[in-house]
């Protein structure tokens, strides 16, 4: 019942964004009364909280099994770099917006998320890439990474990019392009050109 809860509550908040949420609304939605939803949390507060932990847990395995499954630094960095498009793409703007303003602990908690273990996946790829001379070996690793995280939080940006003006898959596909142009060496564009290529077949 729990993950029930947490999860459906998950779903409605990246769907509809959280301010818009009522505790109402989950249990209509879940099938299930209030009083339920309160044995498993204490408000909507903690509720936010369960779901943004139960969202970091299922993004964690996903990366690490893209991570693992995909030895080439190349193709682990375009392929991180979809999941996370294809992430954002479900995502309802204000999700980040809402959290923002009206849940601090959670934001600062999914911060810490994004600057540790996101931030860690990046700089790996980055640092191993360097040794292998796919990458350019002038960069600042910390400084790039941090720009890779924050870059993906601007493409759901809708005051940078309206929709519909701006669609999302190409939105995704100039940021992969940027990326990996800006840190690849001459032996490795045309890796990266056929790799980004091929996530669209």
């Amino acid at each position: 019942m729990e993950e029930k809860i947490i999860g459906g509550a998950l779903q409605l908040y990246l769907k509809y964004g959280i301010k818009s949420i009522t505790m109402d609304d989950v249990a209509r939605e879940l099938g299930i009364s209030k009083k339920t939803i309160y044995k498993i949390v204490k408000d909507k507060d903690d509720l936010v909280q369960k779901a943004t932990e139960f969202f970091i847990a299922a993004d964690k395995a996903n990366i690490e099994q893209v991570v693992n499954s995909f030895s080439d630094v190349i193709e682990q960095m375009v392929q991180i770099g979809n999941y996370s498009c294809t992430v954002l793409k479900n995502l309802n703007p204000s999700v980040i917006y809402d959290m923002k303003k009206y849940h601090t602990e959670t934001w600062n908690f999914f911060l810490n998320y994004k600057n540790t273990f996101f931030y860690e996946i990046i700089y790996n790829n980055i640092t191993k890439g360097i040794k292998l001379g796919l990458y350019r070996s002038d960069i600042d690793v910390d400084i790039i990474s941090k720009f890779y995280i924050g870059q993906i939080e601007v493409i759901i940006d809708d005051t940078i990019f309206p929709t519909p003006e701006y669609k999302f898959d190409i939105l995704c596909r100039e940021f992969l392009t940027y990326h990996m142009h800006g840190i690849a060496t001459n032996k490795s564009i045309k890796l990266i050109d056929k790799c980004i290529q091929q996530l669209d077949k």
